[in-house]
């Protein structure tokens, strides 16, 4: 994507690449100048993520560093992907999961609608 910036042409709207990690990853995220973000699947992803880890109770959580799959259909983004989980005795475990969420208006924040552990 190539960036430019014309400082003399008002209401140009200044598209930045911003870097904010979200759960260990670094997620792209486009902010426009007036504080508006546009959701991305790297950005659901990583939503994705925080909500799995409020959900499983495991000693830790290794997510791969992409999903199997992100789908935006109508404003609802469908995230699928697995996370190896350590159990409390030590034994790891693959778990597949199915996230759906959707932007809220507020910067890079996501709402939860639907989470199946498989």
């Amino acid at each position: 994507m190539k960036l430019t910036q014309n400082v003399g042409v008002k209401g140009f709207a200044v598209v930045m690449l911003a870097l904010v990690v979200v759960g260990g990853f670094v997620i792209a995220t486009i902010r426009m100048s007036d504080g508006s973000w546009t959701p991305n699947g790297d950005s659901a992803y990583g939503a994705s993520q925080s909500f799995v880890k409020q959900k499983v109770d495991a000693e830790s959580l290794d997510f791969p560093w992409g999903p199997e799959k992100v789908v935006e259909t109508n404003g609802v983004w469908k995230v699928v992907s697995y996370v190896v989980l350590v159990t409390p005795q030590g034994a790891k475990v693959r778990v597949q999961y199915v996230c759906l969420l959707s932007p809220m208006t507020e910067k890079n924040r996501w709402r939860l609608i639907d989470l199946r552990v498989l």
